[in-house]
């Protein structure tokens, strides 16, 4: 009798071990109620501000990057080349952000970037001027979401999306003068 309650805690003992690792990556350790949970330290807005953004932003690098390689147009390589870099710095500090308030990035579940059906044999024409026509779109997104957070009661986010936002508005600007 005593064996089964050695074995059983000995059991319990491995398995509480083995949870506690499922949450340890390297020297950080995360919080159970992260994975288990999705309990965040971020209010709603704030939540659909990171992911938004940093999905957005990861599809417009993905995209620039294609045009980068496939554009003829040296205004809009230019253009692709400044968004690509403009949202990698976001990208970066989206991180650190989310990492403040336990907010996973990217969401497992986010979708990657593709080629809309008949783009990926387009001609460079047609394919600059879809690129251009979605990062219009994407940007107009992108401020929408970072006006929505500029009075977000984290300091941290509303003072980084006061900052970024005339830059984003500026970009906006020299993309329609592109169309």
């Amino acid at each position: 009798m005593n064996s089964k309650f050695a074995l059983l805690g000995v059991s319990a003992f491995a398995c509480l071990m083995l949870m506690n690792s499922c949450t340890t990556v390297g020297e950080h350790k995360t919080s159970p109620s992260l994975y288990y949970l999705n309990f965040t330290k971020a209010d709603t807005e704030e939540y659909d501000f990171l992911r938004t953004v940093y999905q957005l932003a990861s599809d417009e690098i993905a995209f620039a990057q294609v045009v980068s390689q496939r554009g003829t147009s040296a205004n809009v390589k230019s253009l692709a080349d400044n968004l690509s870099n403009q949202y990698g710095e976001v990208l970066s500090k989206l991180s650190e952000l989310a990492d403040e308030a336990n907010v996973l990035l990217p969401f497992p579940g986010q979708s990657t970037f593709e080629l809309t059906a008949g783009l990926d044999s387009a001609g460079t024409n047609v394919l600059e001027k879809v690129y251009v026509e979605q990062s219009l779109h994407n940007q107009e997104y992108i401020i929408h979401q970072f006006k929505n957070v500029t009075n977000n009661t984290k300091l941290s986010t509303n003072r980084y999306a006061s900052e970024v936002l005339p830059i984003l508005k500026k970009t906006k600007e020299e993309t329609e003068a592109l169309l």
